[in-house]
């Protein structure tokens, strides 16, 4: 009896973890944000990523009993972590939009009601309507209970701890911008870093091409191979989404230091009983590089025992202390620079790669920084390329001084160079003197064509007055005083009009086609019966916005009725079509019945007066200064229209006019 109440509390706890924790209530409140006493969790160590319904046969655990994988190492490679939680959302009305955050996980799935609703992580492109790479948008309607699970899978080791938070949209995305904010120091630190990776790789290069020594080479593509892992860096670290591009082991940049401090100690003639431990090293070093780039390309770890992937880059160590070794003998003056920068990477780098350092209890503005392996490795390689640049710089010096020679030749190629560079500068400064008188000139001849363009205008004014006045006569001689004074108030607004088009080099539609309208009712009583007349306008075209030379339509509606109606007995019509073809060309055609150019001509000749086309002469002459004033194409196209059995049926005369 004694032993089963012994065992009593120990059932008691069972029972109590067995439990489902209650739902997050949501409603006309926002949640609490960190919902970790509602969540429970199940870390999945069988190696495999196991289905939703084989998890869910599991026995989850309330998530404050789940371990911090920020400050202890896993045993397996593959970390699968699974989350539980429900939400309730109490409002009677509304559905609720939530953003969900666990923060760690190169892949992360979630599902709702058993269905699989989003896969994101920092192997996945970030969705557009998430503010992060692991925030998740929840929907519940009003009065449901969803339940979420989650899906956590990092690889060999985490940085940031699996968290369960529930945010409002709005809260989400002020304390993203908050967070931005906060490590804005960070941010600004490591991208100097990489900036000043890119600037020295981009400076070796440059020395590489300029005499060939493959010590900046090897030099250039080390401080790139830190410029390229700081970037990756970065993207994980704060989520950017800038990288889509395979991810590098960090043993690549061991390699490159092997490549740049063999070649500047030449360990192969050197100490050649040492360059046999340098090749094997790296040989080992590049079968790791393989083997992750395997990894990378497949997403599959090729093995199942954490240790070897904490202890995967001692092949590279090895390489660096043997290079160590090499560079304590050797004799070169610049071994006090490269020592430096050996210890910064040792210190720097090593130290945050495999102890895995932590310190608790800062305060945030130190703890990103100090609590940040990449922090530290990436000022280790930093601090180490500026020690061999110092070092190379040191180095060119001594080359410097024992070429002497060299240097005298350097300086008078850069004499002629200069030379080159002046009489260059002379021959720009001519050939720009001359595109200035150039553009003098065209300035000048513009004012010109702008002078005869006014010059034509005015020409136009008392053509188109002159035409008028005879009509006035006729009703004058014919004692008609109400025709005469109905002419008269058209023949004013015609005058008004005239006066104030002509001052303009372009009108609007409408005004030119007012003043078409008054010519020809002009025309019409004064022949009475003989002439008829239609304006269409396609119904697409906003007369009072497109906008045309002034008088341009009048001479050709003229010529039509004197050439080509009058000399028929009984008369004809004069048809006026404005057509908008596309978007930056206009189309008015002028079209009549008469009796053809080739008739009228014939006439014309036989006439003991012929009668001259004063209007269209200028009007031909304005659109030619048109064209060349504004580098327009203004056309003008004849054509002799005719009937079914080939006889002369009139003319149309068709106007294009870009706008």
């Amino acid at each position: 009896m004694r032993w089963i109440l012994c065992l009593f509390p120990a059932f008691a706890s069972l029972a109590l973890a067995a439990q489902p924790v209650p739902p997050v209530e949501v409603g006309k409140l926002p949640p609490p944000r960190d919902i970790g006493p509602f969540t429970e969790f199940f870390e999945d160590t069988s190696g495999d990523t196991l289905s939703l319904p084989v998890i869910q046969r599991q026995r989850f655990q309330p998530f404050v009993r789940k371990r911090n994988e920020r400050t202890t190492n896993a045993e397996q490679p593959l970390q699968v972590t699974w989350l539980r939680f429900r939400i309730h959302n109490t409002h009677s009305v509304d559905t609720i939009r939530l953003f969900y955050d666990c923060w760690q996980g190169l892949y992360i799935n979630v599902y709702e009601n058993n269905h699989r609703i989003a896969h994101v992580g920092i192997g996945v492109v970030r969705q557009k309507n998430s503010p992060n790479t692991s925030a998740v948008l929840l929907r519940i309607p009003p009065g449901q209970t969803y339940t979420y699970y989650v899906q956590s899978i990092s690889q060999v080791m985490s940085v940031l701890p699996i968290v369960s938070l529930l945010y409002t949209p709005e809260d989400h995305y002020r304390t993203t911008l908050e967070n931005a904010y906060f490590e804005a120091p960070l941010l600004v630190y490591i991208s100097l870093l990489a900036g000043s990776f890119l600037f020295m790789s981009l400076f070796a290069f440059y020395s590489y091409w300029l005499n060939r020594d493959r010590v900046f080479l090897y030099y250039g593509l080390y401080t790139l191979t830190g410029f390229y892992l700081t970037l990756q860096h970065v993207d994980d670290r704060f989520g950017l989404d800038m990288l889509r591009l395979p991810r590098f082991s960090l043993a690549l940049l061991f390699v490159c230091y092997a490549f740049f401090m063999s070649h500047l100690l030449a360990v192969w003639s050197q100490q050649p009983h040492i360059w046999p431990w340098v090749k094997a090293l790296l040989g080992l070093t590049f079968a790791e590089i393989v083997w992750t780039g395997l990894e990378e390309v497949t997403g599959v770890l090729l093995l199942s025992n954490n240790l070897v992937y904490r202890f995967k880059l001692l092949p590279a160590w090895l390489l660096l202390v043997v290079l160590t070794a090499a560079l304590l003998r050797s004799k070169t003056p610049i071994k006090k620079y490269l020592l430096v920068g050996v210890a910064t990477l040792v210190v720097f780098v090593f130290l945050p790669q495999f102890l895995n350092l932590f310190v608790p209890n800062l305060p945030p503005r130190i703890e990103m920084f100090v609590n940040n392996p990449g922090f530290w490795s990436i000022t280790g390689m930093a601090v180490e390329s500026l020690c061999f640049a110092l070092a190379l710089a040191y180095r060119s010096r001594l080359v410097e001084l024992e070429n002497a020679s060299l240097h005298t030749h350097y300086t008078q190629e850069l004499e002629k160079q200069l030379t080159d560079r002046t009489a260059e500068i002379q021959a720009q400064s001519q050939l720009l003197e001359e595109q200035r008188i150039r553009q003098l000139e065209l300035n000048f001849e513009q004012k010109l064509a702008e002078t005869e363009m006014t010059a034509l205008r005015a020409q136009m004014n008392p053509h188109f007055i002159f035409n008028c006045l005879n009509s006035i006569k006729l009703y004058a001689t014919e004692n008609n005083a109400a025709k005469a004074s109905d002419y008269l108030t058209k023949f004013s607004r015609l005058i008004r009009l005239v006066l104030e088009n002509s001052r303009s080099e372009r009108i609007t539609l409408r005004n030119e086609l007012d003043a078409l309208q008054l010519y020809l009712e002009m025309e019409t009583m004064r022949f009475k019966a003989k002439l008829r007349f239609a304006i269409e306008v396609d119904g697409s075209i906003d007369t009072e916005f497109v906008e045309i030379p002034p008088l341009l339509l009048q001479p050709y509606v003229e010529n039509a009725i004197w050439h080509g109606l009058m000399h028929k007995s009984e008369g004809g019509s004069v048809l006026v079509r404005v057509e908008h073809p596309d978007d930056n060309r206009l189309r008015i055609s002028i079209s009549d019945d008469g009796i053809g150019r080739a008739k009228a001509a014939e006439l014309k000749s036989k006439s003991a007066m012929p009668r001259k086309s004063f209007g269209m002469n200028v009007t031909s002459e304005r659109i030619a200064l048109i064209n060349q004033l504004y580098k327009t194409q203004t056309h003008i196209r004849l054509i002799d229209l005719i009937d079914s059995e080939g006889h002369p049926a009139g003319t149309e005369v068709v106007v294009e006019i870009p706008i």
